[in-house]
């Protein structure tokens, strides 16, 4: 029988370091060094890292840098499109605001409204919110029209864009980013499902974009692709939303990032991400619905608790059937789910419901 060749010293050093102990640099656990690599210039304790955790520092500061904050190289590798972190959980929220009103705001409620500041819930304006943006979008339509009468009040108004983006709003919640606010609470960003505005024509077009690259891979016909109007914050980042049919697959299993909303009496998945990861998670599934989003609503939840209590907002548990039926939603929501908010936990009443309609 032929005898193996005995190893050379070279090999004999290669086997050595295969079998080297080294410790990532990010999460600080010791590894043979085939589970680590060196994606970098720096050399001693800060050489090595699990791909793993660089992917996660990557995401994390894809906007920002794409290089080593140490020896200043680029990393190697880079990350793919496909792992990359959607926008919206790196929102930026305003760090001022007046406090809660505790006087005209329970405790209990507040617990009560702060337990619904998650996923699928809905931030709707409050009747008496709705008479005051009513107004303002009513002023600027006669001041546009030469109304002199209208002109004082809409200049003395805040601008009938950023009206018009909150009258009788109902902001689906898509995300929230525990303690990712600038006060250090979450981070909550939601999407208008009830704004009356027409979108830009460029929404318009990424709308029929986005129907062209789900036709070519979901499973079956997809609908119209509807445009939606949904708040003044982040209007030139792209967002989609899909309503899928359930998947035996979890959304874990598929790779990319998107946001997961939690609809209660539903098994659909309804999730919202950027472009090229929303068409990448709907491959082979049945698009029941899809949406081309403009702009979002960004608070933090000490922020928006703030609003509640001074009687701009409620909260409720938004409905399948919200995806569908826009001109009513807002009424809907007082007439039927009684949101959490300020003044009581009732439906407004008829009076309420004329002057949120709009001023004559």
């Amino acid at each position: 029988a032929e005898m193996a060749a005995a190893p050379t010293a070279g090999a004999l050093e290669t086997d050595a370091l295969a079998l080297e102990a080294g410790q990532c640099r990010f999460c600080l656990v010791e590894e043979l060094t085939p589970k680590l690599i060196a994606p970098c210039s720096c050399i001693g304790s800060a050489r090595l890292v699990h791909p793993e955790c660089l992917m996660l520092w990557q995401r994390r500061r894809q906007h920002t840098s794409k290089s080593c904050e140490v020896c200043l190289q680029s990393w190697t590798p880079q990350l793919e499109p496909i792992d990359q972190e959607c926008w919206v959980r790196g929102v930026q929220t305003n760090p001022r605001y007046p406090p809660a009103n505790s006087d005209a705001f329970p405790l209990a409620q507040q617990q009560a409204a702060t337990a619904l500041m998650r996923p699928g819930s809905l931030i709707v304006q409050t009747p008496i919110r709705a008479a005051q943006t009513g107004c303002q979008v009513t002023a600027a339509s006669m001041a546009s029209q030469g109304r002199v009468e209208a002109l004082a009040f809409f200049v003395a108004a805040i601008s009938n864009n950023r009206a018009q983006h909150w009258h009788q709003g109902v902001f689906l919640i898509v995300h929230v980013g525990v303690r990712d606010a600038t006060d250090e609470t979450d981070a909550i960003v939601a999407v208008n499902l009830a704004c009356a505005r027409h979108c830009e024509a460029e929404t318009v077009q990424n709308a029929a974009a986005l129907h062209a690259s789900l036709q070519e891979v979901a499973a079956g016909e997809v609908g119209t692709v509807r445009s939606l109007v949904c708040g003044p914050c982040h209007v030139s980042d792209r967002l989609c939303m899909l309503v899928l049919e359930p998947s035996a697959e979890s959304a874990e299993q598929r790779r990319g990032d998107a946001l997961k909303v939690d609809i209660d009496e539903t098994d659909a998945e309804v999730i919202v991400a950027e472009p090229h990861l929303i068409t990448h998670r709907a491959r082979g599934r049945k698009v029941l619905l899809a949406f081309e989003l403009q702009g979002c609503a960004v608070w933090s939840s000490a922020q928006l608790l703030s609003e509640v209590s001074r009687e701009r907002w409620g909260l409720c548990r938004a409905s399948p059937a919200d995806f569908h039926s826009r001109q009513e939603l807002w009424h809907t929501c007082w007439r039927e789910r009684s949101p959490v908010h300020a003044r009581s936990c009732e439906g407004a009443d008829g009076a309420e419901f004329q002057a949120a309609d709009g001023c004559s």
